[in-house]
């Protein structure tokens, strides 16, 4: 099942000025995203989750439930990221409950690691349909670390079962943000949540 359907994307991402209108992959040095293709699969029953990334890409284990994937080192992708992670709020004993809690905390860790960070464009994001509708949060966030002004796309999913919240992210130097966000922009529309739990 796909997190989003193609009118979603080009709905509400066009309004937070995220994805572009025809939302085409665009050439680059690097030979990416020329002919975008996703050629590598990230599958893991453990995290609960599947994701299709590029064959230039790579992705590393960075703790138990978290997952980063990026262009290759001495790429120009490299500073591009896209990251997943699990979250279990304590105390959050249902679906809903998850996701507010998660969305208030990574606000706050984010503030207290980057002082002047700057949140924007926060709106609702959906995944499948009737009852097995879940609803999610997206914003974009603006900020500056060591000199260098950087963008990131975090998008909030919950479960549908169970209070386990997923964190995806978009993160990249400003200048190149727009540059690699077709590969993003795919890989969020690949990656699928397993419903079951």
């Amino acid at each position: 099942m796909r997190i989003l359907s193609s009118l979603l994307v080009a709905g509400s991402l066009a309004w937070m000025g995220i994805a572009s209108a025809s939302a085409q992959p665009r050439s680059d040095s690097a030979g990416q995203p020329t002919g975008l293709r996703l050629d590598q699969r990230f599958a893991d029953r453990s995290l609960g989750f599947a994701v299709a990334y590029p064959d230039a890409w790579i992705a590393a284990r960075e703790g138990p439930h978290l997952v980063v994937f990026s262009g290759r080192e001495g790429t120009e992708a490299f500073r591009a990221t896209v990251s997943i992670e699990n979250v279990l709020p304590p105390g959050a004993g249902t679906p809903t409950a998850a996701i507010a809690a998660v969305l208030a905390d990574f606000k706050v860790r984010l503030a207290r690691a980057v002082p002047d960070i700057r949140t924007e464009a926060e709106t609702p994001i959906f995944r499948g349909a009737g009852d097995k509708r879940i609803e999610g949060s997206q914003f974009l966030v603006h900020y500056n670390h060591g000199g260098k002004m950087f963008r990131k796309w975090v998008v909030i999913m919950r479960r549908a079962a169970l209070p386990v919240v997923h964190i995806w992210a978009y993160n990249a130097p400003r200048d190149r943000f727009d540059r690699f966000r077709p590969v993003a922009e795919a890989m969020l529309e690949s990656w699928s949540i397993e419903d079951g739990g």
